[in-house]
């Protein structure tokens, strides 16, 4: 029983090393994107040349492929733990995007009962924004609770 509780602990130390490693790439790239970004719209805008600020965003999409691979392995590398709430929800969390991305739905829900239009001058447009987005997600939220509680 020793032996295992000391292999089980050196396999999530080094999964920690592992997670700790991965995320100060992440944290690198992040910040050679944000930097590069920021000198070259710098540049463009002492310079006075279009050039830098239009193409910066190529910087994205070249070091956008790092940022992404570096964000999926630090949560592939990430030590596991368990949340009754925070799982059930992750679980819905696809059926919450397809509800509200179907195309009947979205136009009820943002044309309709929520028109985002009505708001775009008003001081309060993103707290209105946040709020809107929020009480959509609990919503499909219940929707997709009821939908796999009696129908699958």
């Amino acid at each position: 029983m020793g032996s295992f509780t000391t292999a089980k602990f050196e396999l999530l130390n080094k999964r920690f090393k592992e997670h700790r490693i991965w995320c100060k790439y992440l944290l690198i790239s992040l910040t050679v994107l944000w930097l590069s970004i920021g000198i070259a719209d710098s540049l463009g805008y002492i310079l006075h040349k279009d050039i830098f600020i239009k193409n910066a965003w190529l910087l994205v999409n070249i070091l956008g492929v790092f940022v992404t691979a570096f964000i999926f392995l630090c949560f592939v590398t990430m030590p596991t733990f368990y949340n009754k709430w925070i799982n059930k929800i992750a679980a819905a969390t696809l059926g919450i995007y397809l509800i509200h991305d179907n195309p009947m739905i979205r136009e009820i829900i943002w044309n309709k009962i929520y028109p985002n239009t009505d708001y775009f001058i008003s001081d309060s447009f993103l707290l209105v924004l946040i709020i809107k987005t929020i009480i959509v997600y609990i919503i499909c939220l219940l929707a997709e609770w009821i939908r796999l509680r009696f129908l699958i």
